[in-house]
């Protein structure tokens, strides 16, 4: 097994320990107070980067900083965010590839050990949306080399999807699954980012607005993967959260999927879950049990994030909604949670404890502003 995935599960083991005998870290005043403390003490000044959390994930994990980077800029942390990506962009250009997770020693790795379409995704998102000239044309290079080697890893360029029968990480880094709807929508999303910073990208002569509709949307909502017609809740968020759908076509999508979603119950307790039942479609990886399948009908805090932007951005009466909903779970709880139960409780199991300080907290700033809650 990877060495960087022994000490990371050694590291969580031992967090999770300490919450069973103390109980997770709580934090004073109303939920803006508690997420303003939580984003200030994901700030590593050592190394002038954010990590991901104060506890589990006390690294650089692309998918996680991709998902707080417009939060983080609208909180006026465009340095620091600066600063963050010239030290990942770095660290990529001398591991020669964009993985997942950096530690905080400069070694990149991906978690599980295979390919992660969203690392990728998410990185070029991050880089334009800050949007600084200088660091794209001294990372051009690079980026174009690792798109041409991760297409040819990943892409089945007959069709333009991601290769079938492969084991890819992602959000949901722990389901088996046969050419997903989520990897294939980061696929999209890295024809659309790459075009944006200019890079010559080898998806770009493929058309994913029609390639992801004609895939995987069943009439109501996406479908998991290719063999498994099951919703699922990252399968129905990245597409709009990404806006890699038909202008025309996208209202009318989300209404359908959102419909969907809350019919099986995905957005209850609080926004969301990626199944209504545990395992109930996909298959797992061996560590699932591990972690007391924290992957299946568990809320996570971070789908949820995502959710209640691409929301917020079409529906936004019904976010303030959802956002109230999250506000009430900080209060109560004084921290901000990685996941919850399907009881609405702060996860945990044998080997594991949710982090109670997730840098994902910015979102709940820059949305509660935004939406004044």
């Amino acid at each position: 097994m990877n060495h960087h995935i022994v000490m990371e599960g050694l590291r969580i083991g031992m967090h999770g320990l300490r919450c069973h005998f103390t109980g997770p870290k709580r934090y004073k005043g109303n939920a803006a107070a508690i997420c303003t403390q939580i984003m200030e003490g994901c700030w590593d000044e050592q190394l002038g980067i954010f990590m991901t959390s104060q506890h589990n994930y006390p690294h650089f994990y692309a998918r996680d900083f991709g998902m707080c980077v417009d939060s983080l800029l609208a909180l006026g942390h465009r340095q620091r965010v600066r600063q963050t990506l010239a030290w990942a962009l770095q660290r990529y250009l001398e591991a020669g590839r964009v993985t997942q997770i950096i530690r905080r020693n400069g070694k990149a790795y991906n978690f599980p050990d295979c390919e992660s379409p969203d690392a990728l995704a998410f990185l070029l998102y991050s880089i334009a949306a800050l949007n600084d000239k200088k660091l794209q044309k001294k990372y051009k290079a690079f980026l174009e080399k690792e798109l041409r080697r991760f297409v040819k890893a990943v892409v089945d360029t007959k069709t333009g999807l991601c290769k079938r029968g492969m084991h890819l990480g992602g959000m949901r880094d722990y389901a088996i699954r046969d050419s997903s709807c989520y990897d294939n929508v980061m696929l999209a999303a890295i024809k659309k980012y790459s075009k944006k910073l200019k890079l010559k990208n080898p998806l770009s002569k493929y058309n994913y607005e029609k390639l992801l509709i004609k895939n995987f949307w069943t009439g109501s909502y996406f479908k998991d993967d290719m063999v498994n017609d099951e919703l699922t809740g990252d399968a129905n968020v990245l597409p709009f959260w990404f806006r890699v759908l038909p202008k025309s076509k996208e209202k009318t999508l989300f209404r359908k999927a959102l419909t969907a979603m809350k019919g099986l119950d995905l957005d209850k307790p609080v926004a969301l879950r990626y199944e209504p039942h545990k395992n109930a479609s996909v298959k797992m990886h061996w560590m699932d049990p591990l972690t007391g399948s924290w992957e299946t009908d568990t809320v996570w805090i971070h789908l949820g994030n995502l959710f209640l932007q691409a929301v917020a951005r079409l529906d936004p009466k019904t976010a303030k909604t959802y956002l109230l909903g999250h506000k009430k779970l900080i209060e109560r709880e004084r921290h901000y949670p990685e996941l919850l139960n399907k009881e609405g409780k702060p996860f945990k199991a044998f080997f594991l404890h949710a982090d109670d300080s997730m840098l994902w907290a910015c979102n709940y700033l820059a949305l509660s502003k935004r939406l004044k809650i």
